[in-house]
C-alpha cells in the first residue's frame, strides 16, 4: 500500500495521531487518490466536523469544498432521476430493492450526498422486467446495450441486466437488473439463491424503498469489489461501506461467514474483508476471517494480484489474460476452477449463439464460431 493511501486511510478512520506532518503537496495526493477511489466528499466531512484533525492548506480546503458541492450537484440530479424512476416503477406496479451506492447511501452515511454514485442500480423480479422497461420508456428511457461486446439478448437470458438512459442534460445511467451477481464467473462457480435474498430484504429507514439485509448487504460488495470489478479504482469506497455497516447494523458474522461458504464466494469475501480488517483495523472481523481464509498458498498468490489498497501507480486486473488467471484464484472449489477454465476457453452454447448472434445461423456456423472463439482470445488478448 503506498503512503498517499495509508494517509487517506488514517484520515478517513480519523486516526489523526498516525497522521506526520503533511505538505501540501502531501494533501494534493491524497486528495487525487480520495477522488479515484470515490471517497472525497466523505473526506471533507471528516475534516471539516472534527476539532482535532491536521488541517489543511486554505488552497487545499478550498479544492475540497469544491470536491463536496460538486458532489452535491451531482447527487441532486441522481437523486431526483432515482425518485422519478421509482415512482414510474411503483405506479406499473413493479417491486424494486435499490444496489449498491443508492442503497448504501441512504441506510449508512450521515447524508446520502457523502456517498458517491454513478449509475442507479435497482433489483427489479425476473418476471417484471418487461413492464419495468415499458414504464421507463414513457418517461424517455430507452435501452442502452454495447451490442459489439455484450448484446442485449446475452443479457437479458444470461447476465441479467438491462442499461437505460435518456437523452436529457444531466442523466445517468439506470440498470435493471433481475441477476442480482452478474457475470460468467459467478454463473460457473457460485450457487446463490436469490429468491431467498429477496425476501430477506428490508425497507430503508424513513423512505418507501429497500435495500438488501446487513449481511447480504456486504457480501454483495465484498464479491461486486473482488470479482466484478477486480479489486480496482473504488476498493477504498466498498471499504468504508462495509465499516460502516458493522458501525450502525448488529452483523451476525456467523450467518454471513456461512453464506458465504454455502455460495461459493468465501474466497472473494475474504479478500476484501481482509482489508477491512487490515486497514480499519476492526477486530469484529478477525473471527469471520479466519474461518474463510484460503490456503497460505493462496493467500500469498492473491496478495501478488492484489498488494493491498490499489494506488494510481498499480496495474489494473480490469482486462486481459492477467484478469482471467486473478479470477481463477478466487474460485473456492479446485472443480469449479477447471469447469471456469474449460467454459473460458470452449465457452457454452446458449453463451456462444447469443454473444456472436447466432440465433438463425445453421448448426456449421455455430460450430466454425466455438473453434474460432479460443482462437480470438489468443489473438486480441480479449478474456
Amino acid at each position: 500500500m503506498s503512503d498517499t493511501i495509508k494517509l487517506l486511510i488514517d484520515l478517513l478512520n480519523r486516526r489523526f495521531g498516525d497522521v506526520p506532518s503533511m505538505t501540501e503537496a502531501d494533501w494534493r495526493q491524497v486528495i487525487v487518490e480520495a477522488q479515484r477511489h470515490g471517497v472525497a466528499p466523505f473526506l471533507w466531512y471528516t475534516l471539516h466536523n472534527t476539532s482535532d484533525c491536521p488541517q489543511p492548506p486554505s488552497g487545499i480546503q478550498e479544492t475540497l469544498r469544491a470536491n463536496y458541492y460538486t458532489a452535491v450537484v451531482h447527487f441532486m440530479r441522481r437523486e431526483h432521476e432515482l425518485k422519478e424512476v421509482l415512482q414510474t416503477l411503483t405506479s406499473a406496479g413493479v417491486s424494486v430493492v435499490l444496489l449498491k451506492g443508492a442503497a448504501v447511501a441512504y441506510s449508512l452515511y450521515p447524508n446520502p450526498v457523502l456517498r458517491t454514485m454513478g449509475d442507479v442500480d435497482l433489483w427489479i423480479p425476473h418476471t417484471q422486467i418487461v413492464p419495468a422497461r415499458q414504464a421507463l420508456h414513457t418517461i424517455g428511457y430507452t435501452i442502452h446495450s454495447q451490442e459489439d461486446h455484450r448484446p442485449q439478448a446475452l443479457k437479458d437470458v444470461l447476465a441479467g441486466e438491462t442499461q437505460m438512459m435518456r437523452n436529457r442534460p444531466g442523466a445517468g445511467l439506470v440498470e435493471l437488473h433481475w441477476n442480482v451477481y452478474p457475470g460468467e464467473w459467478l454463473r460457473h462457480t457460485a450457487r446463490i439463491d436469490e429468491t431467498k435474498i429477496w425476501a430477506r430484504s428490508v425497507p430503508i429507514e424513513g423512505m418507501n424503498m429497500r435495500r438488501l439485509s446487513a449481511e447480504d448487504l456486504i457480501l454483495h460488495g465484498s464479491v461486486h469489489c473482488a470479482v466484478n470489478h477486480q479489486m480496482s479504482d473504488g476498493v477504498v469506497r466498498t471499504i468504508l461501506d462495509i465499516v460502516l455497516a458493522q458501525r450502525t447494523w448488529e452483523i451476525d458474522w456467523e450467518v454471513l461467514v456461512r453464506r458465504a461458504r454455502e455460495w461459493r464466494v468465501a474466497t472473494a469475501v475474504w479478500l476484501v474483508l481482509s482489508l477491512v480488517s487490515e486497514f480499519f483495523s476492526d477486530p469484529k472481523v478477525q473471527l469471520p476471517l479466519c474461518s474463510i481464509a484460503p490456503s497460505r498458498f493462496r493467500q500469498r498468490v492473491l496478495g501478488w494480484f492484489v498488494p493491498g489498497i490499489p494506488s494510481s501507480g498499480n496495474p489494473k486486473l480490469t482486462a486481459g489474460p492477467l484478469r482471467f488467471i486473478y479470477q481463477l484464484w478466487l474460485v473456492d472449489r479446485p472443480v469449479d476452477v477447471i469447469r471456469l477454465l474449460w467454459r473460458g476457453i470452449f465457452p457454452d452454447r446458449t453463451w456462444l449463439i447469443l454473444r456472436y448472434k447466432l440465433q438463425d445461423a445453421p448448426k456449421w456456423r455455430i460450430w466454425l464460431q466455438w473453434i474460432w472463439h479460443p482462437l480470438r482470445l489468443v489473438l486480441r488478448r480479449d478474456f
